[in-house]
Protein backbone atom coordinates (compact mmCIF):
# COMPACT_ATOMS: atom_id res chain seq x y z
CA UNK A 1 0.00 0.00 0.00
CA UNK A 2 1.62 3.01 -1.06
CA UNK A 3 1.25 6.32 1.59
CA UNK A 4 -0.37 9.20 0.49
CA UNK A 5 3.13 11.07 0.26
CA UNK A 6 4.72 8.92 -2.34
CA UNK A 7 1.72 9.30 -4.14
CA UNK A 8 2.04 12.71 -4.56
CA UNK A 9 5.74 12.48 -5.58
CA UNK A 10 6.76 13.12 -9.30
CA UNK A 11 6.87 9.57 -11.12
CA UNK A 12 10.68 9.58 -11.56
CA UNK A 13 11.24 9.99 -7.57
CA UNK A 14 8.51 7.03 -7.04
CA UNK A 15 10.41 5.17 -9.60
CA UNK A 16 13.77 5.96 -7.81
CA UNK A 17 11.97 5.43 -4.42
CA UNK A 18 11.00 1.68 -5.65
CA UNK A 19 14.28 1.12 -6.90
CA UNK A 20 15.76 2.08 -3.57
CA UNK A 21 13.39 -0.54 -1.98
CA UNK A 22 14.16 -3.34 -4.53
CA UNK A 23 18.53 -2.71 -3.71
CA UNK A 24 17.31 -3.11 -0.04
CA UNK A 25 15.07 -6.15 -0.16
CA UNK A 26 18.40 -8.02 -2.53
CA UNK A 27 20.79 -6.87 -0.24
CA UNK A 28 18.42 -8.16 3.25
CA UNK A 29 18.61 -11.89 1.20
CA UNK A 30 22.44 -12.11 0.75
CA UNK A 31 22.70 -13.83 4.37
CA UNK A 32 23.21 -16.96 5.63
CA UNK A 33 20.75 -18.56 7.81
CA UNK A 34 21.10 -21.58 10.15
CA UNK A 35 20.35 -25.00 8.37
CA UNK A 36 16.63 -25.93 8.74
CA UNK A 37 16.21 -30.12 8.85
CA UNK A 38 13.11 -32.08 8.17
CA UNK A 39 11.69 -32.64 11.94
CA UNK A 40 8.63 -35.28 11.22
CA UNK A 41 9.89 -39.04 10.72
CA UNK A 42 7.40 -41.27 8.47
CA UNK A 43 5.79 -44.25 10.70
CA UNK A 44 7.83 -46.50 11.61
CA UNK A 45 4.75 -49.98 10.99
CA UNK A 46 1.89 -50.06 8.55
CA UNK A 47 -0.51 -49.97 11.55
CA UNK A 48 0.85 -45.93 12.38
CA UNK A 49 -1.49 -43.45 10.55
CA UNK A 50 0.66 -41.44 7.83
CA UNK A 51 2.65 -38.17 8.61
CA UNK A 52 1.09 -35.58 7.01
CA UNK A 53 3.44 -32.09 7.20
CA UNK A 54 5.10 -30.42 4.26
CA UNK A 55 8.12 -31.45 2.03
CA UNK A 56 10.39 -28.53 -0.16
CA UNK A 57 11.26 -28.73 -3.18
CA UNK A 58 14.61 -26.27 -4.10
CA UNK A 59 14.43 -26.94 -7.67
CA UNK A 60 11.19 -25.89 -8.86
CA UNK A 61 10.91 -23.61 -5.79
CA UNK A 62 7.78 -25.16 -4.11
CA UNK A 63 6.73 -25.94 -0.99
CA UNK A 64 3.88 -28.53 -0.81
CA UNK A 65 1.76 -30.92 1.33
CA UNK A 66 2.72 -33.93 1.86
CA UNK A 67 2.38 -37.47 3.61
CA UNK A 68 4.72 -40.27 4.37
CA UNK A 69 3.58 -44.29 5.28
CA UNK A 70 6.43 -46.32 6.66
CA UNK A 71 7.18 -47.23 2.79
CA UNK A 72 6.39 -44.63 0.29
CA UNK A 73 5.24 -40.64 0.18
CA UNK A 74 3.64 -38.48 -1.65
CA UNK A 75 2.19 -35.18 -2.41
CA UNK A 76 -0.96 -33.41 -0.85
CA UNK A 77 -2.60 -35.41 2.46
CA UNK A 78 -3.92 -38.68 2.50
CA UNK A 79 -2.55 -41.14 -0.39
CA UNK A 80 0.94 -42.00 -1.20
CA UNK A 81 2.11 -41.97 -4.65
CA UNK A 82 5.82 -42.71 -4.62
CA UNK A 83 8.29 -45.20 -3.02
CA UNK A 84 10.64 -44.53 -0.11
CA UNK A 85 9.22 -42.90 2.97
CA UNK A 86 10.53 -39.31 3.34
CA UNK A 87 11.27 -37.18 6.82
CA UNK A 88 8.97 -34.36 6.48
CA UNK A 89 8.82 -30.27 7.96
CA UNK A 90 5.98 -29.97 10.05
CA UNK A 91 5.33 -26.81 8.95
CA UNK A 92 5.12 -25.03 6.12
CA UNK A 93 7.30 -22.41 7.92
CA UNK A 94 10.16 -24.66 8.73
CA UNK A 95 9.72 -25.91 4.87
CA UNK A 96 9.96 -22.46 3.40
CA UNK A 97 13.29 -21.75 6.04
CA UNK A 98 14.76 -25.28 4.61
CA UNK A 99 14.12 -24.87 1.28
CA UNK A 100 15.51 -21.06 1.72
CA UNK A 101 18.97 -22.97 3.30
CA UNK A 102 19.30 -25.35 0.46
CA UNK A 103 18.90 -22.66 -2.11
CA UNK A 104 21.64 -20.23 -0.62
CA UNK A 105 24.14 -22.84 -0.12
CA UNK A 106 23.48 -23.78 -3.64
CA UNK A 107 23.86 -20.72 -5.04
CA UNK A 108 27.65 -19.79 -2.61
CA UNK A 109 28.84 -22.78 -4.20
CA UNK A 110 27.95 -21.53 -7.29
CA UNK A 111 29.35 -18.12 -6.97
CA UNK A 112 32.16 -19.40 -5.35
CA UNK A 113 32.85 -21.55 -8.76
CA UNK A 114 32.73 -18.33 -10.58
CA UNK A 115 34.97 -16.83 -8.25
CA UNK A 116 37.69 -19.49 -9.02
CA UNK A 117 37.49 -18.85 -12.37
CA UNK A 118 37.63 -14.87 -12.45
CA UNK A 119 40.74 -15.63 -10.37
CA UNK A 120 41.68 -17.89 -12.87
CA UNK A 121 41.39 -15.49 -15.60
CA UNK A 122 42.91 -12.85 -13.73
CA UNK A 123 46.27 -14.91 -13.08
CA UNK A 124 46.07 -15.45 -16.56
CA UNK A 125 45.88 -12.38 -17.98
CA UNK A 126 48.83 -11.31 -15.51
CA UNK A 127 50.82 -13.86 -16.78
CA UNK A 128 50.59 -12.64 -20.58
Amino acid sequence: MMDDRIAKLPKWARELLEAKENEARIARSLRFTESVKADLPPPLSRNEELTNGWIAFPGNGSVQKACSSHISNGTGWGKTTSQNPRTLYSTRLLALRGRRNIVENRAARELSDIDIEIEKELNDATED
